[in-house]
């Protein structure tokens, strides 16, 4: 146990470390044309960044805001963001938060911002930029024009009393691609995500001007975090089974559980489902004890009693609801694979009143595998995770046939995403 919570702890500064800093080759170049070769401290944005952090040869550390540089460029990752002032369409993509504050109209504002370029060629380039809520915003631009933005959210019709989609973008790339009638066609069912649009875009290219050479940016990864988890799991016991050893009652053990975990958000646009893998540590622990008199008239004290160490990955799949973007309400549901790693009580015993003992296995051939169904239900603060859960085993460490393990386990347990 020791061991294994100082390995989450070396993991956890790690990360932290990591978190802290991540400089790596690049360039800005200054509202004047300069430009500066260093190192940009690059964090693989979920969200676009409103400053960015350079680092030149003399070690010194620089910020710029977009209103202060006109681009930059990370050379590992092979993204360039250029400053732009736009007019953004701020009304949410997300048609929970659009019932939830009946918005009726749509919501803009004026900003200068980084906006990351996904691919350009002379004829036209594509950008991109994600705001505070994690709205995915998309922009074209034909030769030097000033980008445009791609319209795309959700309103409340008073009239129908229902959500309406606002796929404006459709319309708007379709006249773009007029001069190519078979491509314009193609808007009808496009999906505003960045691989659709992307692909059309260069499609364009090839319609208008296909010996032009396309340059493109590395596409956007799904968002993972890595994080640590800890709490308390009170598991409770049940023996069910037609054998001498379920036929009393065992006791309820209540112990830390630890672990880290890897967190995969399964869209960029729409933060709602995420896929969840925890490799945890617990125990199962529990033991009974009856007293009895034999038939010849001797008293007995008969007992069982387990303890079994495991390491269990929990494969959950999580969904967040709530229209705020750092307060998050979510619900999630998953299995638990387990195996024991420890095995330090697995006994039965049977002590007479004449001093008498005999002990034995209380279990032959311990099960070694446990598989287990989970759900629960909590509440996400930016990077802070707290979760009620609970999970149930049907057969837990027994394996006999005619005899039952089953196992409730309830959880309070608290995480950290890195």
């Amino acid at each position: 146990m020791k061991r294994i919570i100082l390995i989450l702890i070396i993991v956890a500064a790690q990360q932290c470390l990591y978190a802290q800093q991540n400089f790596i080759p690049g360039y800005v170049i200054t509202k004047q044309g300069d430009s500066l070769t260093g190192e940009i401290d690059y964090r693989g944005w979920q969200k676009t960044p409103d400053h960015i952090s350079y680092r030149g040869s003399n070690g010194q550390v620089q910020t710029f805001k977009p209103e202060e540089i006109k681009n930059f460029y990370v050379f590992e990752v092979n993204r360039l963001y250029i400053s732009e002032i736009q007019e953004l369409d701020m009304t949410s993509d997300d048609p929970d938060k659009i019932l939830a504050a009946s918005v009726i109209k749509p919501v803009t504002e004026t900003r200068t911002i980084f906006l990351q370029q996904l691919l350009v060629n002379q004829t036209i380039s594509l950008f991109q930029y994600t705001d505070e809520n994690y709205k995915v915003h998309y922009f074209y631009s034909k030769g030097n024009e000033k980008p445009i933005e791609l319209i795309h959210h959700y309103l409340f019709s008073e009239t129908l009393q229902r959500i309406e989609e606002d796929a404006k973008f459709r319309t708007q790339l379709s006249e773009l691609a007029s001069e190519c009638a078979g491509l314009s066609k193609e808007t009808g069912n496009l999906k505003y995500r960045e691989q659709p649009i992307r692909q059309f875009i260069i499609n364009y290219i090839k319609c208008i001007n296909p010996s032009s050479p396309i340059v493109s940016g590395k596409s956007e990864k799904l968002p993972l975090q890595f994080g640590i988890l800890a709490g308390i799991m009170h598991s409770s016991y049940n023996f069910v089974g037609d054998i001498n050893i379920a036929s009393n009652k065992y006791r309820n053990y209540t112990a830390p559980v630890v672990g880290f975990l890897v967190d995969l958000g399964l869209s960029r646009s729409y933060d709602k489902l995420h896929f969840i893998n925890e490799l945890i540590y617990k125990r199962n622990k529990t033991y009974n004890a009856s007293s009895g008199r034999t038939t010849t008239g001797f008293d007995y004290v008969w007992g069982a009693s387990f303890d079994f160490s495991y390491l269990q990955l929990n494969s959950i799949l999580r969904y967040n609801f709530g229209k705020s973007s750092t307060i998050k309400p979510f619900f999630d549901a998953g299995i638990g694979n387990a195996f024991i790693v420890k095995e330090s009580k697995n006994t039965m015993y049977t002590t007479y009143s004449t001093g008498t003992q005999q002990s034995g296995e209380g279990i032959y051939g311990v099960r070694k595998y446990e598989f287990s169904l989970m759900a629960g239900a909590g509440i996400s603060i930016k990077k802070i995770l707290i979760e009620l859960r609970h999970g149930y085993a049907p057969k837990s460490f027994s394996s006999y046939s005619n005899l039952d393990i089953r196992t409730n386990a309830t959880q309070i347990l608290a995480s950290y995403r890195f």
